[in-house]
């Protein structure tokens, strides 16, 4: 079974459906949050700011994953290319004294003839 979203939805208008005490529902409204319902049926008390990080923050995770509906062996793929792509880039001066050296290695005698 599929987990529910927890992300804040719909803004509630009608603050008499919300089980608080009218004193905490001030409280709240005087610290600037509102109430909103999430899907999963329970009220999150948020300020607009923290709303909107809501949204962005569940609007990412559908762009995060693109090749989502790839196949699994596609997906192994793109993973390893990407893993060894960041380890290229975290070593790659060592790489290149890797490389030098064995140019060196096999063209030392033409290279002592240029001199």
């Amino acid at each position: 079974m599929r987990r529910k979203a927890k992300h804040a939805g719909k803004l509630i208008e009608d603050w008499s459906t919300i089980d608080l005490p009218d004193s905490q529902k001030e409280h709240y409204a005087r610290l600037g949050y509102k109430p909103y319902l999430c899907s999963g049926g329970k009220v999150k008390w948020l300020s607009f700011d923290q709303h909107i990080y809501e949204k962005i923050k569940y609007d990412d995770r559908k762009k995060i994953a693109p090749f989502k509906n790839l196949r699994p062996s596609l997906q192994k793929q793109l993973r390893v290319a990407k893993r060894l792509f960041r380890a290229f880039l975290r070593n790659w001066f060592l790489l290149f004294l890797a490389a030098l050296i064995v140019l060196i290695y096999f063209y030392y005698e033409s290279i002592l003839n240029w001199f």
